[in-house]
């Protein structure tokens, strides 16, 4: 399996290294107490005596310089003083009582007796310690019993696969997945701290890690799971989480009805931590689609690591081809993340994602790149970067119609400017995808990070960092064009606001199915606030331009 395994490998080394520092320190104990006099015990020292006074008159007295030869030996001399008195045994104690008038012998003797206590409870906590060790470092992925734990019950369906709709991303019920990793893993995940978006996957990027994954009962094994999110979304309590297997990863291929366990090879799990309604991310992207644009799914998710419930997350239908096999029928495209550090990471200064400081400003993500040198981008580019005021020419005007989709653009800002998407392209350059259509010959947008829409009634584009949006807004053609269709699409909104109601009480009621009633009484206001605010916007007589 081809996968990223430097923090396991820093992990298991860190184990052997403590393992080993220990090992050393108890080694050197060892040394000590090995060299320490040669105690011997009260039965010991009477039976010495019994035999010392037959033979009284025959036993030399010894004299010994060295202090720990002497802690070896009997002093024959107080022990013939001993038995001339009939006070056997009286000066020759237990070697705890033993007294010496020599001031190293005592230090020596104090020092060994501490060690032979401390010395079995560090050879003790040692086995311990690499017992636990070796097991947290061989602990396997899944847990073959299924014991039951509150809501992060094991489930099994028997390998019906059936049992999950064809789109998984249906909006009926929240899904289950269950995590099985390596506990040491599990920290590191939650402790990693990325370089921020705009990185590739070879430089400051979080590191992927093994686990098994379990999706409403279906086991898929040998999966990849790392840390995702940044700045406002980065927990470590609560992580966001990407997921993903390549062994049932098609995404190289068109057709996804090819493997049946396709469509849980890739998950994309938000922590909505920033969202406590739970429900801004998945209403915003069905306004983008009935806005008509192209928009990713959006489910609830229970989330449970190692049989530990994690809360609920906000699963975003991940980008891949069964994405745009949907939407766009099959076209070859180049797709390309847009956020705030404009793919700089956390190196400054922030520029944002946007074409006037160049398609570098944008994160690559896969497809064809040669249309990038085509002659209409660049003269795009040019007419971007320009500080002109001045009103668009026609010529000018066609340069941006010859490389964007200007009704996907149109629809696009009126999704953004109903929403009140603060934190999106226009007013931010940040959560948003670009795509380069290789059969239209097109550029489009893509809405993304969606948790922070919804947050208010009051909302205009003032401050305005698309210069793309400001291009437009120069030319009165396209100013006209923009400010039409908003006003059509808000009337087929509120043609369509009782769907939209239903929508926001269907995602309530899936919430009230998987939270607790306390939790469910924090959420229930916050869903009321989203939909009156929603109601506001989409009733707002405000021109976007």
């Amino acid at each position: 399996m081809d996968l990223d395994r430097r923090h396991i490998m820093k992990q298991r080394y860190n184990c052997q290294f403590r393992l080993g520092i220990l090992s050393i320190i108890l080694l050197s104990f060892s040394n000590i107490y090995g060299v320490c006099p040669n105690e011997k015990s009260q039965d010991t020292y009477e039976i010495e005596q019994d035999l010392s006074a037959t033979s009284t008159e025959n036993t030399p007295n010894i004299q010994l310089e060295n202090p720990i030869e002497a802690a070896e030996n009997i002093d024959q001399e107080r022990i013939n003083a001993d038995i001339e008195t009939g006070e056997v045994g009286a000066s020759v104690l237990a070697p705890e009582f033993h007294v010496s008038n020599d001031p190293a012998e005592n230090k020596i003797l104090s020092i060994c007796r501490f060690k032979s206590i401390i010395f079995p409870i560090l050879l003790t906590c040692a086995i311990i310690s690499g017992i636990v060790l070796y097991d947290q470092i061989h602990k396997p992925l899944d847990d073959p019993d299924h014991i039951k734990i509150g809501s992060c019950a094991r489930q099994q369906n028997n390998g019906a696969i059936e049992v999950i709709s064809e789109n998984i991303f249906d909006g009926k019920s929240a899904l289950n997945i269950h995590l099985f990793m390596n506990p040491w893993d599990w920290k590191s995940l939650k402790n990693d701290n990325s370089d921020g978006p705009g990185h590739d996957e070879s430089h400051n990027s979080y590191d992927w890690f093994p686990v098994n994954y379990n999706v409403n009962g279906i086991e898929i094994k040998d999966g990849k799971v790392k840390k995702k999110s940044w700045l406002g979304s980065y927990s470590r309590e609560k992580p966001g989480l990407k997921l993903k297997n390549d062994a049932y990863d098609v995404d190289s291929e068109l057709d996804y009805t090819s493997n049946p366990l396709a469509k849980f090879s890739k998950f994309t799990l938000n922590n909505s931590i920033q969202d406590k309604s739970y429900i801004r991310q998945c209403v915003a992207y069905e306004v983008f689609r009935r806005l008509g644009t192209y928009a990713p799914e959006c489910q609830f998710v229970h989330v449970c690591v190692n049989k530990k419930a994690m809360g609920i997350y906000v699963a975003v239908e991940p980008l891949t081809n069964s994405f745009f096999d949907r939407t766009i029928q099959h076209h070859e495209i180049t797709l390309y993340e847009g956020d705030i550090t404009g793919a700089k990471g956390r190196e400054r200064p922030w520029v944002g994602s946007d074409f006037d400081h160049g398609i570098n400003s944008f994160t690559y993500k896969k497809g064809n790149r040669d249309w990038e040198s085509l002659d209409e981008f660049k003269k795009m580019t040019l007419l971007l970067k320009s500080s002109d005021s001045r009103p668009l020419t026609i010529e000018e005007e066609k340069i941006l119609t010859d490389i964007f989709d200007m009704d996907n653009l149109y629809r696009f800002f009126i999704g953004e400017y109903i929403l009140s998407h603060w934190d999106g392209y226009v007013n931010n350059l940040n959560n948003f995808y670009i795509f380069y259509d290789q059969t239209l010959e097109k550029i489009f947008f893509l809405p993304w990070g969606t948790d922070q829409t919804l947050q208010g009634t009051h909302f205009r584009f003032i401050n305005i960092k698309s210069s793309l949006l400001r291009a437009i807004k120069r030319s009165e053609l396209f100013r006209n064009e923009l400010n039409d269709l908003c006003d059509e699409l808000r009337s087929k909104l509120q043609q369509e606001g009782g769907a939209l109601s239903q929508l926001i009480e269907q995602n309530r009621d899936i919430l009230n199915s998987i939270l607790s009633d306390s939790e469910m009484d924090e959420t229930d206001p916050l869903i009321d606030v989203v939909r009156y605010n929603l109601e506001s916007r989409i009733n707002s007589t405000d021109k976007v331009l």
